[in-house]
């Protein structure tokens, strides 16, 4: 599944792999309650990427049942 954690005041987005959301929700939300001011995270082209937590605007996770495939024939 897939993860996407948006940067303020950027406009970007970093991707992520994960195989399981509920363990990547709780890393999120603990990073959030430490004192701990970057949270790490390695994205889809194996880069090690710190995002600093005041910045983080929204994670959003894709679910497979929320993938919708359109396609134009």
């Amino acid at each position: 599944m897939k993860a996407r954690i948006s940067i303020a005041q950027i406009g970007r987005e970093v991707e992520l792999e994960m195989e399981n959301p509920e363990t990547f929700i709780a890393e999120v939300e603990a990073a959030f309650v430490s004192e701990e001011s970057l949270f790490w995270v390695t994205d889809t082209k194996n880069n090690l990427v710190a995002i600093p937590l005041a910045r983080i605007a929204f994670v959003e996770i894709e679910t497979k049942e929320s993938t919708v495939s359109v396609g134009f024939a």
